[in-house]
């Protein structure tokens, strides 16, 4: 892994969120799993809505893979910053305030996925991810376009200066893939600050033949994941941006 700042006086991060896509035992009907995870000590107290995908009949869920992996229900601390959203193959967790840290999440989202194997009889995982969205600022991370990140797209023998919306994947590890997104603010949609000049969103998620037999297999990949993105990270932001930015 790179060499990088371990903290940035100003994170552009307005959204972490992981990503657990699993599968039970055929014999618990769904609505006993949505029981025991809505019910469980992390998350009391918390407020809780319906999403729409809890009106579409268990039958046609378990048909569609689109629709298997759609959470049921929402669940919110009281300021808002956390977000769990729970199906009955799917657990996802949202941290949506100011970025706390790594060393701050991390526990956060170990005690999510021991809680997940614990509740959950005979669990087989079949798709983690973790994913950061940052959104970049002039005032705050000396960015003021996508043209300022450490990038340059050509076409023919012409530089282009034009909105952008770039997608691309790697392949860094058997099981990891990074899908960086970069765009310009005319393609973003979303409740994003008036200031925000670029958007990267840096996806890892588990390749097709990773599997997790416990809470510790699953944090080990968390761990390896969060270090690809932040190689993704700062292999978008200019040396010298990053040096200027970085906390003492």
């Amino acid at each position: 892994m790179g060499k990088h700042p371990n903290k940035l006086k100003e994170d552009a991060i307005v959204e972490s969120l992981c990503d657990i896509r699993f599968s039970a035992s055929s014999d618990v009907p769904e609505e006993v799993i949505l029981g025991w995870l809505i019910d469980s000590v992390p998350w009391k107290g918390w407020s809780m809505r319906r999403l729409p995908s809890s009106d579409i009949p268990a039958v046609i869920r378990r048909s569609e893979e689109q629709l298997r992996f759609q959470p049921s229900v929402e669940l919110r601390n009281p300021d808002n910053a956390r977000i769990v959203r729970i199906g009955s193959n799917i657990l996802t967790l949202h941290f949506t305030g100011p970025y706390p840290g790594w060393d701050a999440l991390r526990p956060k989202l170990a005690e999510a996925v021991e809680l997940l194997f614990v509740r959950v009889p005979s669990i087989s995982i079949s798709r983690l991810a973790l994913r950061y969205i940052n959104a970049f600022e002039e005032s705050r991370h000396k960015v003021n376009s996508v043209y300022e990140l450490d990038l340059a797209v050509t076409i023919g023998d012409r530089r282009l200066d034009a909105p952008l919306n770039l997608n691309f994947m790697e392949i860094p590890t058997r099981f990891h893939t990074v899908m960086t997104r970069i765009a310009s603010v005319e393609f973003v949609k979303g409740n994003l600050s008036k200031n925000v000049s670029a958007v990267a969103d840096i996806d890892v998620f588990s390749c097709s033949d990773f599997s997790a037999e416990n809470a510790s297999d699953v944090m080990s990949w968390m761990d390896e994941a969060h270090d690809l993105e932040k190689d993704a990270f700062f292999t978008l932001l200019p040396d010298k941006v990053a040096q200027e930015l970085k906390e003492n």
